[in-house]
């Protein structure tokens, strides 16, 4: 399943695994709560305070669990002036 959404980056990082594959990993805050996402390497980095559109793959788990991966990622674009 794929959620889309917009939100505010709270913090933005890469960090690698242990096989030496590039991660990212983003805090979000929608609505008032902040979410942590985990994504490929690819994301770019944020700065706090951006306005980001996001998409997430939700996995089920075991009973009424999910997990979520970050999908993608970028930068607002406001129209407004």
């Amino acid at each position: 399943m794929f959620l889309s959404g917009k939100g505010r980056v709270i913090s933005s990082g890469h960090f690698n695994t242990k096989n030496n594959k590039k991660m990212s990993v983003l805090n979000i805050q929608v609505n008032g709560e902040v979410h942590k996402f985990f994504g490929s390497g690819k994301v770019p980095k944020f700065n706090f305070g951006d306005i980001i559109e996001f998409l997430v793959i939700a996995q089920k788990q075991k009973g009424l669990e999910y997990s979520f991966y970050l999908a993608k990622a970028e930068l607002k674009i406001s129209d407004e002036k």
